[in-house]
């Protein structure tokens, strides 16, 4: 028998609400706006009830279709870069002018012709 701790001590609490935090950040990292679906966290609810959840909602997820419509290439290029997928020393393409980074993470795919396009050839 392991050890258990009670759902309602205040341990439990802190560390729901360092997850929810948490969360928030990687999902306005990674999505462009806060996490949809939380886990209660303090004694709140986790659905704001009625047409303020659904308004809310709305617009989180139109945040994130504006990150990934605007913002969202400049985030991947920079991670490509950071992560050390794209080196500037091996490639004749500079980061940006790369049509997309679907080589530089898939590498058992046969590249052959164009797969490291440039913009500037459209």
């Amino acid at each position: 028998s392991s050890p258990k701790l009670d759902p309602s001590s205040i341990i439990v609490r802190m560390l729901i609400d360092m997850y929810v935090e948490i969360g928030d950040q990687i999902a306005l990292q990674y999505g462009g706006s806060e996490a949809h679906k939380k886990v209660a966290s303090a004694g709140e609810k986790t659905n704001v009830p009625g047409q303020l959840g659904k308004h809310k909602e709305l617009l989180t997820s139109i945040r994130r279709y504006y990150s990934n419509a605007f913002t969202d290439r400049l985030k991947q290029d920079a991670m490509n870069l950071f992560l050390g997928y794209y080196v500037p020393s091996q490639n004749n393409l500079p980061l940006w002018e790369l049509d997309n980074d679907y080589y530089l993470h898939n590498f058992h795919v046969n590249a052959g012709r164009g797969a490291l396009q440039s913009m500037k050839s459209y």
